[in-house]
């Protein structure tokens, strides 16, 4: 078995998924309090499934939420084992380039 994977950060990051990857909730998620996060705001995550089995937490910006609320309901605990589909985007945030991952509910297609 190849270990790659499993020596890597627990949250997902740009180099796990490539646009177009479909991942699966694992479960409802959880609010980390602005005092605990390197950004100074509120930061919620969700266990995620990769294409390939193993399992990472999804930082969840207010974009992939909004949409997935609107597809699957407000309520994060009936988002367990639906998809999102993600898509990569090269944006600069805070003066800096780097790759930002969106969700897209399965039941939508990214543009």
């Amino acid at each position: 078995m190849d270990v790659t994977g499993l020596m890597k950060s627990e949250y997902l990051s740009s180099s796990d998924v490539k646009t177009g990857d479909r991942l699966v909730i694992l479960d409802e998620g959880t609010l980390t309090p602005a005092q605990d996060t390197k950004f100074g705001r509120d930061q919620f995550r969700m266990g995620v499934r990769l294409p390939g089995g193993l399992g990472r937490r999804m930082s969840m910006n207010k974009t992939t939420l909004t949409r997935l609320a609107d597809a699957y309901g407000k309520e994060t605990k009936n988002w367990v084992g639906k998809e999102v589909v993600v898509e990569v985007s090269r944006q600069t945030v805070r003066g800096e380039t780097r790759d930002v991952i969106y969700g897209w509910p399965a039941t939508l297609e990214a543009p």
